[in-house]
């Protein structure tokens, strides 16, 4: 379980948005048999005012890690809620998991579908360090449009890097300091 006070800070690039999300770890406690992480997200991209919220995320008590969620789902701009899916506690090649999710951004309203494989394990190198890391490939369907996404998951840290390919172009997280 990361300590409180922890923070990832992530630096964001591509299609037109250059910026950073920091995750703050507020707190933890147990609810329901699985744990509930609060979180402080605070972002801010070029020619835009920084944002700031907080958030809840369950998870189960053999899968820590999946409190670390990717940041297309923890912006302020983004109202994220009813996630379905859980992060497995091993994680190996192969591995699916998938579920759903609502979000809400301004006027527009959703469920989305996700399904996340399991590619393999690599040493990946970001401005945090170089990690032995587990690289997922994600595919969300909102209605008609598709999104895919590759994203490197390493123990002990979370996610340090995730590429998101969507019709507008490409956007870019990676893990700048820990």
């Amino acid at each position: 379980m990361p300590p409180l006070g922890s923070s990832l800070v992530y630096g964001m690039s591509g299609s037109g948005l250059e910026g950073t999300m920091e995750l703050e770890l507020l707190g933890w406690e147990p609810l329901d048999g699985e744990w509930e992480g609060r979180w402080r997200v605070r972002q801010a991209a070029d020619g835009q005012p920084p944002a700031t919220s907080e958030i809840r995320r369950r998870c189960s008590a053999d899968a820590l890690e999946e409190a670390w969620e990717t940041p297309d789902l923890l912006s302020p701009l983004v109202s994220a809620t009813n996630r379905t899916w859980r992060w497995p506690s091993a994680l190996s090649p192969g591995v699916r998991f998938s579920g759903t999710i609502d979000l809400s951004l301004g006027r527009h309203r959703g469920r989305v579908a996700r399904t996340h494989e399991v590619v393999r394990r690599e040493m990946t190198h970001v401005p945090a360090g170089t990690f032995d890391a587990w690289k997922v490939a994600v595919e969300d369907r909102y209605g008609e449009r598709e999104t895919s996404s590759e994203v490197w998951v390493a123990d002990g840290v979370g996610m340090i890097r995730m590429i998101q390919h969507m019709a507008a172009g490409t956007l870019t997280y990676e893990l700048l300091e820990r």
